[in-house]
């Protein structure tokens, strides 16, 4: 008799063999490789390795997997290899914070030079980096200013990733998006992204490879946990809880408002803690950004616009202020957490407004317990 749950489980079996088998079988350039495992890296991970033979084949991908999954170094490892046959790439990215940090991925494992460009601050260091530059990685804004000001010929890029590709439609950038293209002669799409909805397929269209990786990357050193609470309580609970706590936290808010509204209550009991949001100048974010890494504020507040491209491995809890609208978002957010072995805290307010949204966090997880208690946890 056909046996079908040992079917199922010996296909199983073989997929995960197949990809253990196919990641012994990818070969990097040895510069990279030695690179990688300077910092640590000796083996990919499953997005990395179902993606970097479809790029390597010149195909239009897109590429979804969860937030720290490895998607930058994905498609870096095979771009990098390819510049060494004089191809040129652009990396488009939402935020400055995201293009820093593709831009430092990139320093970590290539010697090539490569051009980062992006507004609030002068042109003139970026105009020199695009003369000697193969790759250039920028924001969407500042790309077009040098394409306009003719600092910046895209006629002979082959390579364009569009990263974060769900959070530039978010913000607007379509327009920009189709307007860059048409400087670009026959090139590879690179589409990176953490969700793909109707609206993003219809964009990229049908001959787009999709690469999707349903590898579970939150880290099994992260506890999560919930409050109750109600809408004229949320704030006097939050405080409450945050002062007995003695840890390094990144505070999500809904709104730039909020952000402003939290810091200063908690300034006023005397915690070290700032915000970050758009509305604030580049030189302002750098600074807010290196104080929070260099531990002169405990607490950061931030929007989820704002947060993309935080590269810091250190913070101990991850408090959802408000409570993410879906559970992408919430996994975003607390992947920022319980990083390269650390321990970690998740912790989310709940209001009666969000119970819907978050059942379906609850059932994606089943393991966040309820606080009863604003005692300090212990990371």
């Amino acid at each position: 008799m056909y046996n079908k749950k040992y079917s199922e489980k010996n296909s199983e079996k073989n997929d995960v063999n197949k990809k253990v088998e196919n990641m012994k079988k990818i070969e990097i350039d040895k510069d990279i490789k030695k690179k990688l495992s300077e910092i640590g890296i000796n083996k990919f991970t499953d997005i990395q390795n179902l993606s970097i033979p479809e790029i390597r084949k010149g195909k239009d991908v897109i590429i979804k997997s969860e937030t720290g999954s490895g998607k930058t170094f994905a498609f870096l490892i095979p771009i990098i290899e390819r510049l060494e046959k004089r191809n040129q790439c652009l990396v488009l990215a939402p935020t400055r914070e995201l293009a820093k940090q593709i831009f430092n991925e990139f320093k970590k494992i290539s010697n090539k030079y490569a051009a980062i460009v992006y507004g609030g601050v002068p042109m003139e260091k970026q105009i020199n980096q695009l003369k000697k530059s193969q790759i250039v990685i920028g924001t969407p804004g500042r790309i077009m200013d040098m394409i306009r000001r003719r600092y910046l010929d895209l006629s002979k890029t082959d390579i364009f990733v569009l990263d974060e590709f769900d959070k530039m439609l978010e913000m607007g950038f379509r327009d920009d998006v189709k307007t860059i293209m048409k400087y670009i002669g026959k090139h590879q799409k690179i589409y990176v992204s953490a969700t793909i909805n109707n609206e993003i397929e219809r964009i990229v269209g049908k001959n787009v490879k999709k690469i999707e990786s349903h590898e579970k990357k939150v880290s099994k050193c992260l506890k999560q946990y919930y409050f109750d609470t109600k809408p004229r309580e949320k704030l006097r609970d939050f405080l409450k809880f945050v002062e007995n706590q003695d840890s390094k936290i990144l505070v999500f808010c809904a709104t730039k408002a909020s952000t402003r509204y939290i810091s200063q209550k908690l300034y006023n009991k005397g915690i070290k803690s700032f915000y970050i949001n758009g509305d604030m100048t580049q030189k302002k974010r750098e600074e807010t950004l290196d104080r929070f890494k260099n531990g002169k504020l405990r607490i950061l507040i931030a929007t989820d616009v704002a947060s993309r491209g935080i590269q810091v491995d250190d913070i101990d809890m991850i408090i959802n202020y408000d409570c993410p609208n879906d559970v992408e978002t919430y996994i975003h957010r607390i992947g920022r957490t319980a990083r390269q072995g650390r321990n970690g805290v998740a912790v989310t307010f709940v209001e009666m407004r969000d119970y819907k949204t978050f059942q379906k966090i609850v059932k994606r997880f089943r393991n966040i317990e309820k606080l009863d208690s604003f005692k300090k946890i212990n990371i």
